[in-house]
């Protein structure tokens, strides 16, 4: 088995398809991640994402451009496009998706967003000699 961890901002917003059991959901996105090159610039590669049941509704509350951390398993999916090309695609099968704009899984920030500074014991607060 193989296992894939990316990161990367979605393409497009995520959309669900229905599936032959109205109590399973499914998911279907599009994320693009940089990837390293030895050339100055990375490149941008394209990966299809898939996810079913409760990851399946936890992508569907992103949405386009949103960065997001994306594992799950990698495969290649094949198909036909419109004008008779095989075009082929690699996909993750989402185990997890992580919003990465924020920490907080609510999203929320917290009320007060002064910062204090630290508060330290007097034994770290002594004057350097130089």
């Amino acid at each position: 088995m193989n296992f894939v961890s990316i990161y990367g901002r979605l393409t497009t917003a995520p959309r669900e398809i229905s599936t032959k059991n109205p109590d399973k959901i499914m998911a279907v996105g599009s994320i693009a991640v940089d990837v390293e090159t030895r050339g100055d610039e990375p490149e941008t590669e394209f990966f299809g994402l898939v996810a079913f049941g409760r990851p399946a509704q936890s992508l569907l509350r992103h949405s386009k451009g949103e960065p997001l951390s994306v594992s799950g398993r990698l495969q290649l999916n094949t198909y036909e496009n419109k004008r008779g090309e095989q075009v082929r695609q690699l996909q993750v099968v989402r185990d997890s998706v992580v919003g990465s704009r924020s920490s907080r899984p609510s999203g929320k920030r917290p009320s007060n967003t002064k910062s204090k500074p630290a508060q330290y014991p007097d034994e770290f607060n002594d004057r350097i000699p130089f």
